[in-house]
């Protein structure tokens, strides 16, 4: 796994939210200097904390760790839809034809 890259996809959710570190910081309950040291690459982050980061961003795991929201049966449909809607304003077509291929996998 890329730190790196993992930091610079949550640093773009916290952005997105117009958070501060010391917003996103308090919401997960952890010093402000650990979003700080975690965003530049210094300190990793553990599963729990993606959990809690994902939770206050209101974005996947699975986003925080790669970029790419990860589609399953599991999904709610204001998930979907939610992805869906960022996807067309984005126009990224290769993520438009991954969701639409989960969609198709779960109704089966």
């Amino acid at each position: 796994m890329d730190k790196k890259a993992n930091c610079n996809y949550i640093r773009a959710a916290r952005k997105k939210r117009d958070l501060t570190q010391k917003e996103l910081a308090e919401m997960i309950g952890v010093p402000s200097e650990y979003i700080s040291k975690m965003e530049r690459g210094v300190l990793g982050v553990t599963s729990d904390n993606y959990l809690r980061i994902s939770i206050a961003l209101g974005v996947s795991v699975d986003y925080l760790m790669t970029g790419k929201m990860l589609y399953t049966c599991n999904n709610s449909l204001n998930d979907l839809t939610a992805a869906m809607n960022r996807i067309i304003e984005k126009g990224a077509k290769d993520d438009l034809i991954d969701l639409l291929s989960a969609i198709i996998n779960c109704l089966g």
